[in-house]
């Protein structure tokens, strides 16, 4: 069920991806598929699912080898390990790469207003302009 050169390609993928700047992702995004929603939603999708693979297959593979080791020794199936063993151990550290995926694509959503992603980057930029000029008619609290 694992194959350790599946594991290896997928793990230093999202390395090189997550090396990769944010502004520069949505570059590269932009230059291949054009400007719009479209880009803009890849662009997060992106950066948001590397760090919660990355996150799920430390979480997975990292449990204590003992707690594997006595599920093996009273008889538990691979998926029954899985499922009562690994995963409940793993939680913390998937939960953590969610957290951070979120905040990563708050960041990329924000970025993605200038290639007409709209959205909450637009509303941003939106409210800076609206508190940046000074005779724009508008009060700012």
């Amino acid at each position: 069920m694992y194959n350790a050169k599946l594991a290896s390609l997928v793990t230093r993928f999202s390395n090189l991806i997550q090396a990769v700047p944010s502004f520069a992702a949505v570059a590269i995004v932009v230059l291949f598929i054009g400007i719009g929603f479209t880009p803009a939603v890849i662009a997060i999708m992106l950066r948001v699912l590397l760090p919660i693979i990355k996150n799920t297959y430390i979480g997975l593979f990292n449990v204590d080898p003992f707690l594997i080791e006595s599920a093996k020794g009273v008889g538990l199936t691979e998926f029954q390990i899985i499922r009562h063993i690994r995963l409940p151990n793993a939680y913390p550290v998937i939960f953590a790469g969610t957290k951070f995926a979120v905040i990563l694509a708050n960041s990329i959503a924000v970025l993605t207003a200038l290639i007409g992603g709209g959205d909450l980057g637009s509303m941003i930029f939106e409210g800076l302009q609206i508190s940046i000029l000074p005779n724009s008619g508008r009060t700012c609290l």
